[in-house]
């Protein structure tokens, strides 16, 4: 065989293999920052749930929490699910603790970062805020004045 033909062959076998390469990894980024992002979407939705039950305890409040809940089951991290389950059961529990509900809330959080790609690097023990509002849903919103 000619060296010429058998150096072009082996180029264009290389230049072929190296763009499905790119293109398969590309596509397996792309995938992979789709998850993430349905992810970070599913727990906003749940930290919003968990808001909104705790400051208006209603049917609906309560089934947007669960309904959050049954979805991060599907696609949560392991160490989310897990904190999940203790969520679940300390609710359950005829013993419900609020102050061990918060550190679970607060566990889960930590969880989701870390599940989220974020490091925790100095924040194992931190205790990261959960700020509802403190205004009663029935009261007006303060406006402001505007001066001439």
């Amino acid at each position: 065989m000619d060296t010429q033909l058998l150096v072009a062959v082996i180029a264009g076998s290389v230049a072929l293999i190296g763009h499905a390469l790119a293109n398969i990894l590309g596509r397996w980024r792309d995938v992979r920052l789709k998850v993430l992002e349905f992810k970070l979407q599913r727990y906003q939705d749940f930290l919003s749930a968990a808001c909104e039950l705790m400051v208006r305890p209603a049917f609906e409040s309560q089934f947007r929490f669960a309904n959050t809940l049954n979805v991060i089951n599907l696609m949560g991290g392991k160490s989310v699910l897990l904190e999940v389950e203790k969520l679940v059961e300390n609710y359950n529990n005829e013993k419900w603790s609020a102050k061990k509900q918060d550190k679970i809330i607060n566990q889960i959080i930590a969880c989701m970062r870390s599940d989220l790609g974020s490091s925790l690097d100095g924040l194992e023990a931190f205790k990261f805020p959960f700020i509802v509002p403190d205004i009663p849903p029935s009261e007006p919103r303060p406006r402001e004045r505007h001066h001439e």
